[in-house]
Order: C-alpha cells, then structure tokens, then sequence
C-alpha cells in the first residue's frame, strides 16, 4: 500500500498548544489532568508534559483535496482528547465517511476535554450509529495492583475505541459501492458478520444469501 503523510495537526482550526509528553503516543493539544492520573499505576509517568510548541490546527474539511478521492471513507482518530474538535472541522468531510473508529474517555484524563458523551452526541447528530467498542482500557488505582500484570485495570474503565456506522439502521443514501466498502470495513476490522449481512441485504438479497452461507459454513 502507499501511505502519504500531511504534516497538519488536526483539530478545528484554531492555534492551540501542542503538548510534547514523556511517552510521545500520549502527547495532546490538551493539557494532561496530572492531579487525576497520578492516582492510577504508571500514568502520570508516560504524560509528564517535555515540551510545548503552539500549534496551528487545520480542519479536515480544508483538507479534502489532499485525500485520495478528494474525501475519507474510513476516519481513524487516536489523538488524545481532542477528538471533538476534529469532528467539529470535519462537518462536510463526514458525509463520506462510512465508518469511524475513535478513541473515547470516560474519565476526564486531559483538562477540560470532551468526554465520550459528548462525542458520541455529535457523531450522533451527524448520522452516525453506535456499533461497538474495539478495546476497553483502563489501570488499577494505586496501592493496588496484580503482581503478574501491574497494568491491568481492576476496575476503573478510563479510555476505550468507539466504532460508529454512518446510517447504520436504514443505509438510506449509500451507493451500492458505498454499501460494499461498508461490509468490506466492518467484516476485515472487526469480524461483524452479522452486521455485514444487514449491509450486504441493502445490496442484493443474492449476495447477502451467499455471504450468510459462507459464514455459517465457516464457524
């Protein structure tokens, strides 16, 4: 595959404060919620703040003309808190969108971000559909921990990876090569084979049946 890297930092088009962390996967444009994490084992560690630049943000809607096919079908987000303010400049881009997978908090592990109410609220409003979560995580509360895996959440769910279906329901305005590249995502990602039927019914009852067959004679 050919990959092409934009060098944008994503968010709604606003200048902000990128914030260089200990362990760079955790960095933001967010302030890291230090009080909070330090009572989790092994968070406050990876999300000491090294070094802030200011950042100018771009919307994805600006960006359309750099994506093959001048839109995106398939939105990633993994960036740390800030998934909102990209959704919130990505208003026309998500009428092509077919799928997205984002990251979500439930607990506020950046100051003052978006919790998974309020994406879920806007992707909602958007025309999106709930499917499922990819991975749920979390860390245990210090003191305790389990010897053999001092990460593993007892407990507290802190973050996990949101999936949400455009129109999910009813697939009302997919093309039929829309409706396919639906299944294709949601059968190689996340083995939804129940769903991708649904999908593949707005398509051709032919294909669907013979989709149902293979399935069934698979597991």
């Amino acid at each position: 595959p050919t990959y092409r890297w934009l060098p944008w930092a994503l968010g709604d088009g606003s200048v902000g404060e990128f914030r260089l962390c200990s362990a760079p996967m955790t960095s933001s444009m967010l302030e890291p919620n230090i009080p909070l994490l330090r009572r989790f084992v092994q968070l406050e560690e990876v999300t000491t703040v090294a070094k802030r630049i200011e950042m100018q943000t771009r919307r994805l809607d600006d960006l359309q003309a750099e994506l093959p096919g001048g839109a995106a079908e398939f939105l990633k987000l993994d960036v740390q808190g800030y998934e909102l303010a990209v959704l919130q400049g990505a208003s026309e881009s998500l009428k092509k969108v077919l799928v997205i997978h984002t990251e979500v908090e439930f607990v506020e592990m950046y100051k003052d971000q978006p919790l998974f109410a309020e994406v879920d609220r806007c992707l909602r409003e958007r025309g999106f559909v709930f499917h499922r979560f990819a991975s749920i995580h979390g860390r245990p509360m210090k003191p305790i921990h389990l010897l053999q895996n001092p990460l593993q959440p007892i407990s507290q769910q802190m973050w996990a990876d949101a999936v949400y279906v455009r129109d999910l329901w009813e697939l009302r305005d997919h093309s039929r090569d829309e409706l396919l590249k639906t299944a294709l995502i949601l059968h190689e990602l996340y083995k939804s084979y129940d769903v991708v039927h649904h999908v593949l019914q707005k398509v051709d009852e032919v294909v669907a049946k013979r989709y149902l067959d293979t399935v069934l004679a698979t597991r």
